[in-house]
């Protein structure tokens, strides 16, 4: 019970920190399709309930995806993980940034 309390905590004070950095988050590739935000890393569901929460503190509108270039399986879902909790998704490579975007089916993600 107590180290439920502890996490509840931890969730509800992470958004914040992030939200105090500006209006965008930086997301990083990490191993096995997951994704890092800060020192913390998610898998494509609990990301988009991150971001939500960021969302809804109204503080970010667009998200990078850093250093490496995606697969276009990480980059789709990335991209359906953004736009389900409602941000702009973009992609940051060594041209500048562009935005990402979801595919009908059988489409390639860009």
């Amino acid at each position: 019970m107590k180290l439920t309390r502890v996490v509840l905590a931890l969730l509800l004070a992470l958004p914040l920190a992030a939200v105090a950095k500006g209006e965008r988050v930086e997301v990083k590739l990490a191993k096995g399709g997951r994704f890092t935000v800060d020192a913390y890393t998610f898998g494509p569901i609990e990301l988009t309930g991150y971001l939500g929460e960021l969302k809804d503190g109204g503080a970010t509108t667009a998200v990078l995806i850093s250093p490496r270039a995606p697969s276009a399986e990480d980059s789709r879902k990335f991209t359906e993980a953004v736009v389900r909790a409602g941000l702009k998704p973009m992609l940051k490579d060594s041209g500048g940034e562009r935005e990402l975007t979801v595919d009908a089916p059988g489409e390639g993600t860009p």
